[in-house]
């Protein structure tokens, strides 16, 4: 519901009766008929598209050390696409996470 509600939000649906419409029926369509799955995860791409095609701004700004963290959580738990799964968790691209990647390891200790 919340990725509902920020698409809602948005100045160019409010403003486009055909595409508030399209998002209302949406939500009924995946409301009744994707047991399993919360509105969450199914509107996040509709969110996505908007985002991109209206113009969504700066990207959000990656906090470095959560993104290292985790993925080295994922390496040690053996999942198959760490890098992919920090990406689409942080909200960034593969290639944002594998030069947070390359700048941890060019970095000092110390």
């Amino acid at each position: 519901m919340a990725a509902l509600r920020a698409t809602l939000a948005r100045p160019e649906v409010r403003a486009s009766i055909t595409t508030g419409r399209l998002v209302y029926l949406f939500e009924e369509v995946v409301t009744g008929f994707v047991p399993g799955e919360s509105v969450l995860e199914v509107l996040e791409p509709l969110h996505a598209f908007l985002s991109s095609r209206y113009g969504g701004g700066r990207p959000r700004k990656v906090d470095h050390e959560k993104v290292l963290r985790r993925r080295s959580a994922l390496e040690a738990a053996w999942h198959p696409t760490p890098t992919q799964e920090v990406a689409r968790e942080a909200g960034t691209s593969e290639r944002n996470v594998q030069k947070i990647l390359a700048k941890a390891r060019k970095k000092k200790p110390g």
